[in-house]
C-alpha cells in the first residue's frame, strides 16, 4: 500500500470512530444503550448464516464416497 491509500483509511477509521463512539445518540431500546451492539449483532448474524449455508449445503449437496460407483457394479472397461 502506498501512502495514499494508508491516509484514506485512516481518515475513514477516524470519521468512523467520530461516528458511533464519539458522538452522542439517544437510544429508544434498551439494547441500543449497549456500545458495539450493532457490531455483535453483525457478527453473529454473519456466523448463524454461515452455519446454516453450511448445513442446507450437507443436506442438499452431500453424497457418500459410493454414490458414483455403487456397490456389486463392475466399472471396468
Amino acid at each position: 500500500m502506498n501512502k495514499k491509500n494508508i491516509l484514506i483509511v485512516f481518515l475513514v477509521l477516524l470519521v468512523l470512530i467520530e461516528i458511533f463512539l464519539i458522538k452522542p445518540h439517544h437510544p429508544e431500546f434498551f439494547w441500543q444503550k449497549i456500545k458495539g451492539f450493532p457490531v455483535l449483532l453483525g457478527l453473529a448474524g454473519g456466523i448463524l448464516l454461515m452455519i446454516f449455508a453450511k448445513s442446507l449445503g450437507r443436506f442438499f449437496l452431500y453424497r457418500s464416497e459410493d454414490y458414483y460407483t455403487k456397490a456389486g457394479e463392475d466399472n471396468s472397461k
